[in-house]
């Protein structure tokens, strides 16, 4: 009887905001250097990262790589029904604020499917 919550980026998040875009932050102690490459064919984003993390007076420098996939939200849920679930709701953030065309986030809330 629990229910299974999780998020997702939303395909507006992949083709609007990461799309083959960088980023950049700068805080006191962390620098970092992101870098998107989203390929819409295979529905596939690498991301690229460069942390530089202070470390007393000199800097750690920390690279790492990430690949994602986009998915249609439908079909998101097509895969949870075939694995037992139910989606009871879909909202855009842990505040429960609904869905929009330009929401990042998708947060899924499923039970298992009464059988």
């Amino acid at each position: 009887d629990g229910v299974f919550i999780f998020d997702v980026s939303t395909p507006y998040k992949y083709e609007n905001i990461l799309a083959d875009n960088a980023f950049v932050y700068e805080y006191d102690d962390l620098f970092l250097s992101w870098q998107n490459y989203f390929n819409k064919k295979t529905g596939l984003c690498d991301f690229y990262l460069t942390f530089f993390i202070k470390n007393g007076a000199s800097w750690k420098r920390y690279d790492e790589t990430q690949k994602q996939r986009k998915y249609a939200l439908n079909r998101l849920e097509k895969m949870l029904a075939e694995a037992g679930l139910t989606v009871v709701e879909t909202v855009s953030d842990i505040d429960f604020s609904p869905m929009a065309e330009d929401s990042d986030r998708c947060f899924f809330v499923c039970k298992k499917a009464k059988t």
